[in-house]
């Protein structure tokens, strides 16, 4: 969220957000008429030309300290230590985000995006355990074309895997797009290629996208899975094209 005032600021866009965030947010350089308060409890449906946007109740994750401080101790033994301007600079972007500890079960929000034609996108930029709330809307709706969802910060792949499988088996995606896997200074990247092999174990059918940073994907929702399966019984295709 640390990007979040000034991206605002300088698009106009609406900034939304759980009361842990937009607190900080509004301590911050933005239009207070752009922020928006959510708790994602049920019964808050943004609405924008063209879709839809559902705020849920998420959790934040939850890696075992005992595997996360082996890790990061293991890293400090030989990772180059930052600059001054560096460490100032880090200073900076967390002094504009929040630590505080509702985030976990309070600040975390999932997004359920849907298209008017239909197509449903999950965002989901932290890789906790799944919510009552989640599975309620879930059993609502169904199903989703996209899951763009965050990978466990576990680092061991037995862990991240099991909570891949979680998501997986709770959205219903046809495509799962991991997120938020990428490693912080000197850190280390929650590999993809294991989650990707158990959710093809459990679903052959799934499509696994990973691209590279600023690196689009793109898909034709007139034309995507789910209808061909509810339609015309044609063989199954996504339009899955760099830009």
């Amino acid at each position: 969220m640390s990007d979040a005032a000034s991206v605002g600021a300088r698009t106009g866009a609406l900034v939304v957000g759980a009361p842990v965030t937009t607190e900080k947010l509004l301590t911050q350089k933005i239009d207070p008429k752009q922020v928006r308060t959510v708790t994602g409890r049920g019964g808050e449906v943004l609405k924008f030309p063209g879709f839809t946007v559902e705020p849920i109740l998420g959790r934040h994750g939850e890696p075992p300290k005992d595997v996360t401080e082996a890790f990061e101790n293991a890293l400090k033994s030989f990772a180059r230590a930052p600059t001054p301007e560096q460490t100032a600079e880090r200073a900076a972007i967390r002094a504009r985000g929040t630590s505080d500890p509702r985030v976990v079960a309070e600040g975390t929000i999932a997004y359920l995006i849907t298209l008017d034609n239909g197509f449903r996108i999950m965002y989901r930029d932290s890789g906790g355990r799944v919510t009552n709330y989640e599975k309620a809307a879930m059993e609502r709706v169904g199903r989703v074309d996209v899951a763009l969802v965050a990978v466990s910060a576990s680092f061991l792949n037995t862990l991240t895997v099991e909570q891949a499988l979680e998501h997986m088996r709770t959205y219903k995606p046809d495509v799962y797009i991991p997120a938020h896997h990428d490693a912080d200074f000197n850190g280390l990247w929650r590999a993809t290629e294991p989650l990707f092999q158990a959710l093809k174990d459990e679903n052959p059918n799934i499509i696994t996208v990973s691209r590279g940073y600023r690196e689009p994907v793109c898909f034709d929702t007139e034309n995507n899975i789910g209808h061909k399966r509810a339609g015309s019984g044609q063989s199954e295709v996504v339009r899955d094209m760099m830009m």
